[in-house]
This record gives C-alpha cells, sequence and structure tokens, in this order.
C-alpha cells in the first residue's frame, strides 16, 4: 500500500487496472482501489474473489517482487 502511494503515477490512466491480492475477503485490494481512486485512477477492477477467483477463471499471473521484499545476499 505504502508502494502505491508514492508510485501511483505509474500506473496508466487509459485503460482498466484488474487489482487483486490473496487475502480471502479483497481487503486489500478495496482499500487499495479506493486510494487510487482518490489519486485520479478510476478505472480499477478488484474482482470478487480475489486471486483465488483469478486463477480458477484460468486468467494469467506473474509474479512481481517489490525491492522491499528482496533480501540481499
Amino acid at each position: 500500500m505504502e508502494e502505491i502511494q508514492h508510485r501511483h503515477h505509474e500506473i496508466p490512466r487509459d485503460r482498466d487496472i484488474v487489482l487483486y491480492c490473496s487475502c480471502p475477503n479483497e481487503v486489500s485490494s478495496a482499500r487499495t482501489a479506493r486510494l487510487l481512486k482518490k489519486k485520479g485512477i478510476h478505472r480499477i477492477r478488484p474482482p470478487e474473489g480475489g486471486l483465488d477467483a483469478w486463477r480458477e477463471r484460468k486468467f494469467p499471473v506473474e509474479r512481481h517482487l517489490s525491492k522491499s521484499s528482496v533480501e540481499p545476499n
């Protein structure tokens, strides 16, 4: 959430953005969608069912690690 607050300007505003989280009740994606709408990004689509529903529908998933999640050697 903190990274989104600082990098929201990198998110395209001319297309739909699917925003999902791995929590069972989509709390994180709903909060993030609300934040992005306040920042002027309105084409946010948090799917019902979160990541599990996304995978069940066989939609693509890519893993991207943020700088903070990578441990130094």
